[in-house]
């Protein structure tokens, strides 16, 4: 029975008028297929590309170029040239160049001849050689002899040179000295100057290496900015001349005082910077261990006075000794050395020095950097330090 038969005929009339037919809520019709209707997207406006402003470009700096040269200039002490430990040595009669070991430890200059053979000429005793590494190679030479002088080494035979005379030129120093001919194979520098050539006119600092004479010492080249307006050039070349520096180093003479640690008496001692260990008188010498280490006993003998040490040995080394005479084994032993108001821990080769003059030689590891040598002058280490004039 239907309640409401009004409500009824309403839907069904307007049903009817819409053309669609109606179904029990869940259902659907077996051939109707559920379609999604695709909406437009929205498109945001194309707008128009727009420039950006450029911004204007700083005009170029104009810019030159620098070159700085930088000039070694020699230095003088009381108008002594100061010479390196090795120099450009030149025998101008000869017109030769070569390399030179600076040596206030020798008393004469010498030379690397080889094949020496010795004859006369016009009665007078001449000798004819080879000196080799020159600037020009290996030169055949004659020349006559002015004198002969022997040289002795404690455990060697004498050695008898032949000495000649020519002029020695170093930076713009020339003398003329004698110089012994020997046999230089051995040794790093063909050419030896000694005190003869040294004496007052040049002062030894073993810390430096060919500054007695102008050279270039290094090229720097930089783009400057340039702020006035016209014409320029676009380059510019400096010289810049730089003094050898002295570094306010104190001056030692030929001869020193040397004060050593466990000796109660200062010492002499030979300036000597050919060597490049320093050396110490020992006597009666005695190797033994101490605590699983070498040791060393010795007496160091100075005129009158005898001081007994004992020290630890730092190393051996071995020097090589001429006439085909096997290498000596020799201690090196660690002391605090005093000269003048310097104070180093110094190494020192131990040996019988008895055949010298001095028991002590004090030698470029102690010299290098710390004091400059006068072989004009002796027992001046006390004065104050002096630098550059």
């Amino acid at each position: 029975m239907i309640r409401f038969p009004a409500i009824t005929a309403l839907i069904l009339t307007a049903a009817a008028l819409t053309g669609c037919q109606t179904f029990p809520p869940g259902e659907e019709p077996a051939d109707t297929t559920k379609t999604t209707e695709d909406r437009p997207k929205a498109e945001k406006p194309v707008s128009e590309p727009q420039e950006k402003p450029t911004a204007e470009k700083p005009a170029p700096v104009p810019e030159v170029t620098v070159t700085q040269t930088y000039i070694q200039t020699p230095a003088y002490l009381d108008g002594k040239l100061v010479l390196g430990f090795s120099e450009e040595g030149r025998l101008p009669d000869l017109g030769l160049a070569m390399s030179a070991k600076i040596d206030t430890g020798a008393a004469r200059s010498s030379l690397d001849a080889r094949n020496i053979q010795q004859f006369e000429r016009d009665g007078r005793p001449w000798v004819r050689f080879e000196l080799h590494r020159t600037s020009k190679g290996t030169q055949e030479l004659e020349l006559p002899i002015q004198e002969f002088i022997s040289i002795k080494r404690p455990g060697e035979e004498s050695q008898r040179r032949p000495v000649v005379n020519l002029a020695i030129q170093i930076g713009n120093l020339t003398q003329t000295a004698n110089i012994s001919l020997n046999n230089r194979s051995t040794y790093e520098y063909p050419m030896l100057v000694g005190r003869d050539f040294l004496q007052d006119l040049a002062i030894a600092d073993v810390g430096k290496t060919y500054i007695a004479t102008e050279k270039p010492l290094k090229t720097i080249q930089r783009s400057v900015p340039v702020t006035q307006t016209g014409s320029i050039d676009q380059t510019i070349d400096q010289t810049i001349y730089q003094k050898v520096s002295l570094n306010d180093l104190p001056v030692f003479g030929a001869l020193e005082m040397v004060r050593l640690n466990g000796v109660d008496e200062p010492l002499k001692a030979r300036v000597d910077t050919g060597a490049e260990t320093s050396s110490l008188d020992a006597r009666e010498l005695e190797e033994f261990q101490k605590d699983g280490q070498p040791w060393v006993r010795f007496k160091l003998i100075s005129g009158e006075q005898s001081f007994s040490l004992e020290l630890p040995v730092s190393r051996f080394v071995l020097i090589k000794r001429h006439g085909g005479l096997d290498s000596e084994r020799r201690p090196v032993v660690n002391m605090q050395t005093k000269v003048g108001n310097i104070t180093k821990t110094t190494e020192f080769t131990l040996r019988d020095r008895s055949s010298y003059e001095f028991p002590v030689l004090l030698a470029e590891q102690f010299l290098a950097n710390t004091a400059l040598v006068d072989v004009s002058q002796e027992f001046i280490a006390d004065k104050m330090p002096r630098g550059n004039q």
